[in-house]
């Protein structure tokens, strides 16, 4: 009995498993007798068609695209296995199949055992007389021919065989867009490919007008531009955003989604310098000329969205810049005025935040509330909103590096409401690696005789010789428009290999290998238990005061070490989840789409290009349909330690609880 593969479509998005799919045939097919083999084929037929379904984004229109073929191949069943028709048997042991129902690989060895003893020639003349008696003479000449053909001639009847080739499948706008983000194409590039691909008889791709027709979906209205920056209203940015995460879901989470909702969603400012300078004059609204080499901007990232029971959409890449969308930019350099205006102005927009109200058919309304964590901020930003005067100063407990090392009772309390900020994993990494570095340059000076600067100086040149040729890493020397060369994924591989790192900056490996657990345990995607993370800050402290006590803390280590416990308990998502990295590596994406993507014709011409390729890249139902790079997962990481201070199950090896910027 031969059944075509889109028959059991329905029947796959109506069961939940392979056991409700086998019992939905069974119940549509009651003549036939499901036995253990037919529950088997069956069983992998709905494991197959769960795979493609997830290949095709859960998008029932794309799979039925991209599967055609698969959905008009026939699921065949013996006729033995049908009630009706049984087969009987005397024999003991297990039945006999007949070849046609046999696997590959028994066909070809039930064959050998036949031919083995049978020479070509004669397996030839047997095939040419069977189709003689099948009265298919033209087969049988053919097999004589082949039997007795040159080798050149046996090339030729091979050649004219015809290739069956499947049917192209084409991208729709949609697919077509996250392709054209993911190769980085511009305009003319896309256009160029198109085109050569069009002239080999391959067409694919649709039009670039399909794609402008994707991008204008993909952005919302109601831009405030100017030649000196461009800001959308953020009722505006949150309604487009959960309009369009709701339209990535797939039909059956569509239908389970009830009508309260909550998106929670990340936000944060930075500055970024090092960007091209055009040569264009830019006069701003005051009549000052502008420099466009820095620029200040806002993000909002989107990260879960919750109903009262169950999470319905959770950032599968929080710390990608695949979903960092875009709240303001402006040329200007980061500095406290434009910090305190443009957080006030935000906290001010957030107040005023009404729901956004998605209708899903005639007869059901999506209500969507709005929840938001300012924690997308380094060290500078943090300062400003904490009014902490000095960059050596805790901006939690507002205690001097001097007094770090005194009990918390003798001073002044923390102020709770610096807890929210949380702690910036990506800036808390750097500065960690800083500090040992500057401890390594200050180790073993007790017999130089000559001064102690020109000692570090020395000491500072060996240990950056020693992890170029050891590890391949440029250490702390200054990048020109960048700081310096101390940036995260250089801080990653430093901790990422305590034994050579100890050996290099002569600083203690038990302490290197206690900061990496304890920065591997904030970049998480999980959630840390709070008891075991004091306690083993505790003991990093002590291990520090006990080897190093000459040196004072940083204000970044001390947060960790005396406040880390307090600021992850007050935050409602994983410390992880609720990093910085996406803003700081979205700096990169300014720049070039700035360079690749943007119309010069005018300053207001080129913000608004590059304003909306943020939203574009950043749209959340675009980025569903990305490819994703595999996460580079961190080495020596998934130690007992570490496990130990985080709230997962105890058979849970680790494997999907650190992600790198994607």
């Amino acid at each position: 009995m031969n059944i075509l593969n889109k028959v059991f479509l329905e029947h796959f998005h109506n069961a939940s498993n392979s056991e409700e799919f086998v019992q939905l045939f069974q119940n549509q097919y009651s003549e036939i007798s499901v036995n253990e083999e037919t529950k088997k084929k069956l069983q992998k037929l709905y494991a197959i068609f769960k795979q493609k379904w997830i290949q095709s984004s859960r998008h029932n229109e794309r799979f039925l695209t991209k599967n055609e073929g698969f959905l008009n191949r026939t699921f065949t069943i013996q006729e033995d296995e049908i009630e009706d028709s049984p087969v009987p048997s005397t024999s003991r042991g297990r039945p006999s199949k007949s070849l046609q129902a046999c696997s590959e690989y028994t066909k070809r060895r039930k064959l050998l055992e036949t031919t083995s003893n049978i020479s070509t020639e004669n397996v030839s003349i047997a095939l040419s007389m069977k189709y003689n008696k099948d009265s298919n003479k033209a087969k049988a000449d053919i097999t004589k021919a082949v039997l007795s053909a040159s080798p050149l001639r046996v090339q030729r009847i091979k050649a004219s065989i015809p290739t069956p080739q499947r049917d192209p499948i084409k991208y729709d706008g949609l697919t077509a867009l996250a392709l054209f983000l993911d190769m980085g194409l511009s305009k003319e590039k896309y256009k160029l490919m198109r085109k050569s691909l069009r002239s080999h008889n391959v067409d694919v791709f649709p039009s670039y007008n399909v794609l402008m027709e994707a991008k204008i979906e993909a952005t919302p209205s109601n831009l405030i531009i100017t030649e000196t920056s461009v800001e959308v209203n953020l009722q505006d940015l949150v309604d487009h955003t959960a309009k369009r995460i709701i339209n990535s879901l797939d039909n059956r989470e569509l239908q389970i989604l009830p009508t309260q909702l909550n998106l929670l969603s990340k936000w944060g400012c930075d500055g970024s310098s090092g960007q091209s300078a055009y040569k264009q004059r830019i006069v701003s609204e005051d009549g000052d000329v502008v420099s466009d080499a820095n620029m200040f901007m806002a993000s909002l990232v989107p990260l879960r969205l919750k109903g009262d029971l169950n999470e319905h959409w959770k950032n599968p890449r929080p710390s990608s810049v695949h979903f960092c969308r875009p709240i303001m930019f402006k040329y200007a350099k980061e500095s406290s005025d434009i910090i305190q205006t443009t957080v006030s102005n935000i906290r001010n927009q957030i107040k005023n935040l009404a729901p956004t109200v998605i209708t899903l058919n005639e007869e059901k309304n999506v209500m969507v509330r709005h929840e938001f964590f300012l924690t997308m901020i380094d060290g500078k930003v943090l300062n400003e909103l904490t009014s902490t005067k000095s960059t050596l100063s805790c901006p939690i407990c507002k205690r001097t590096q001097k007094n770090f090392q005194k009990e918390a009772d003798d001073l002044a309390e923390a102020d709770e409401r610096n807890y929210e900020f949380g702690i910036s994993p990506l800036h808390a990494r750097i500065r960690c690696m800083d500090f040992v570095l500057k401890l390594a340059y200050g180790l073993n000076q007790e017999n130089e005789a000559t001064d102690k600067k020109e000692a570090e100086k020395r000491r500072k040149l060996e240990i950056q010789k020693e992890f170029r040729e050891q590890l391949g890493l440029i250490i702390d020397t200054p990048k020109q428009g960048f700081g310096n060369t101390n940036d995260g994924n250089t801080s990653r591989r430093f901790f990422e290999n305590p034994g050579v790192t100890s050996a290099i900056t002569r600083v203690d490996e038990e302490l290197l290998k206690k900061l990496q657990v304890i920065l591997n345990a904030l970049s998480s995607m999980e959630s840390i238990n709070i008891d075991k993370f004091n306690e083993y800050t505790k003991s990093t402290s002590d291990l520090l005061k006990s080897k190093y006590s000459h040196k004072i803390l940083t204000p970044t280590l001390h947060k960790i070490l005396d406040h880390g416990g307090e600021l992850i308990s007050h935050q409602v998502l994983p410390i992880g989840e609720l990093s910085e990295e996406a803003q700081e590596a979205r700096n990169k994406d300014y720049k070039r789409y700035r360079y690749s993507n943007t119309c010069k014709v005018s300053r207001k011409r080129q913000n608004e290009d590059l304003f909306n390729m943020l939203f574009i890249s950043s749209d959340p139902l675009v980025s569903s349909l990305r490819h994703a790079r595999s996460h580079k997962e961190l080495k020596k990481s998934y130690c007992p330690e570490l496990i130990s201070l985080l709230n997962i199950k105890s058979d849970d090896d680790g494997s999907e609880l650190f992600t790198e910027n994607l």
